[in-house]
């Protein structure tokens, strides 16, 4: 009787440490990717925004994720808070009501439906480069015309990628500048904060 009370211990004792330890069960998938969370999918995605001239299909974006733009946020707004602004309320209102606004000029002037989520996250994505203008302002302690050609050229990119990926998109190749401009508004307040 003993020894089956110490063998009930032991299975106990083992199925606690495999929950709560680093091995887990062996037919448990890890974390991250019963989350839908791939490391790699950002590293391409991010990779798209950066180099803008190069050729965008709609296979680069995969399916649409919120991680990375949320990601970008929270640097964006960490920098913005490292230089004495604590815009976290700005950043959330103007990424909510400007990604459900271009969401609804977008689905009404293109033929193809877009989700909300592909929306956001085309928008999320090419934030960093407004990312970008953030740190380059805060660590080099720009001031004066530089710090604004640096800034038109970051809102420019932005707007760029952004452009080319929601023409791709929704085949919406007629209509660059009715895109464009909506999307320049919408980054333009993201860099009036960097600033």
């Amino acid at each position: 009787m003993n020894t089956q009370f110490e063998y009930s211990d032991r299975v106990t004792f083992a199925s606690i440490k495999a929950a709560f330890g680093t091995g887990g069960y062996d037919d448990e998938p890890p974390l991250l990717e019963e989350l839908g969370i791939s490391f790699q999918d950002i590293k391409k995605k991010a990779l798209v925004v950066l180099y803008p001239f190069r050729r965008y299909d709609k296979e680069n974006m995969g399916n649409p994720d919120l991680v990375g733009p949320i990601l970008f946020c929270l640097i964006f707004g960490s920098i913005l808070l490292l230089s004495g602004k604590n815009y976290f309320g700005y950043l959330y209102g103007v990424s909510a009501s400007g990604s459900i606004g271009i969401h609804l000029i977008f689905n009404l002037m293109s033929e193809a439906q877009l989700e909300p989520s592909n929306t956001c996250s085309i928008l999320g994505y090419c934030l960093l480069p407004i990312v970008v203008l953030s740190a380059i302002i805060f660590f080099l302690h720009l001031n004066g015309y530089f710090s604004i050609i640096v800034c038109i050229l970051c809102l420019i990119w932005s707007t760029i990628t952004a452009t080319r990926m929601f023409i791709t998109s929704l085949s919406m190749k007629d209509q660059v500048i009715l895109v464009a401009y909506p999307i320049a508004l919408f980054y333009s307040c993201f860099a009036l904060m960097a600033m």
